[in-house]
């Protein structure tokens, strides 16, 4: 009887870990950039516009701290096919209030040579 609840004990300890290795790394992303405590960043996609219109780097930034996070920027990095940036796009929100989610939509310009896009940097204040 103890053996099965060590094991049922070490299963979920695992999945525990597991789960904080994923929001660290969501957090992080695999792009290797520093996000700020207080901020979750989702992985940068990015999709056509309604109708199939315009070319949009996109993705969610909330607010996990317990206070007003003020002037927000976030940038992306748009990539080529070979991983070279071709083009920056930025996104500004005056406000993001505690527990907010921020979807972020930015054009990409139309003759862009993009495939992919990264978080390249997140910071608050001017």
């Amino acid at each position: 009887m103890g053996l099965i609840v060590t094991l049922v004990g070490l299963r979920h300890y695992e999945r525990l870990a597991a789960r904080q290795r994923d929001r660290a790394a969501g957090a992080v992303g695999t792009n290797d950039v520093a996000v700020p405590a207080g901020f979750e960043v989702s992985a940068i996609t990015l999709e056509k516009g309604d109708g199939g219109n315009g070319l949009f780097a996109a993705g969610t930034v909330v607010n996990n701290s317990n206070r007003r996070r003020s002037q927000v920027t976030v940038e992306f990095d748009l990539l080529d096919a070979g991983g070279q940036q071709v083009e920056v796009a930025r996104a500004f929100r005056p406000a993001l209030e505690p527990g907010a989610k921020w979807q972020v939509k930015v054009p990409v310009a139309s003759d862009s040579k993009a495939v992919s896009a990264k978080l390249a940097s997140i910071r608050e204040g001017s």
